[in-house]
């Protein structure tokens, strides 16, 4: 009986409230306060770029194109490193054209890989950013391309 009672009483003074009943009523009251604003997240649910501009910097670009330069040179240098195979290195002797070890090129490639991270990160690539994908992807085309000729010219030698 109490429990009627209850339910009674909640439904005529839902009607009162605006909305749904009492929880379009506190969801009115906490949407519309200024401090929990930035908890609404309903426009992100139907656009998420909605809320999410981001401005990209000059220099923002400048990281994103050497953040594609440095993970690019991750690739090979890794492959080598744990394949088995020496390749050249910047430390090798004579420099970008001896042989390195296998560690120092997992090494490299590790070190690329953090540099390469870091400037990601900086150069806000993975933000949405369209013009900041196309420049990372420029860093990408401009080692791939000069390197392969490079190192196709080397083992015709």
């Amino acid at each position: 009986m109490v429990h009627a009672r209850v339910a009674e009483n909640q439904k005529s003074h839902a009607a009162d409230l605006p909305g749904d009943g009492p929880a379009a009523c506190v969801r009115d009251q906490l949407t519309s306060h200024p401090m929990n604003r930035q908890h609404d997240r309903s426009d992100e649910t139907r656009n998420p770029r909605a809320e999410r501009k981001t401005t990209v910097n000059w220099y923002n670009y400048i990281a994103c194109f050497f953040a594609g330069l440095f993970l690019t040179n991750v690739v090979p240098h890794f492959v080598y490193g744990i394949s088995g195979d020496r390749f050249p290195t910047p430390f090798a002797h004579p420099p970008g054209k001896g042989l390195s070890s296998l560690t120092l090129n997992v090494v490299w490639s590790l070190f690329n890989l953090v540099v390469g991270y870091i400037l990601f990160r900086v150069g806000k690539v993975s933000s949405g950013n369209d013009p900041a994908l196309v420049v990372f992807f420029a860093g990408i085309v401009a080692i791939s391309i000069p390197l392969s000729v490079r190192f196709s010219k080397k083992q015709t030698e």
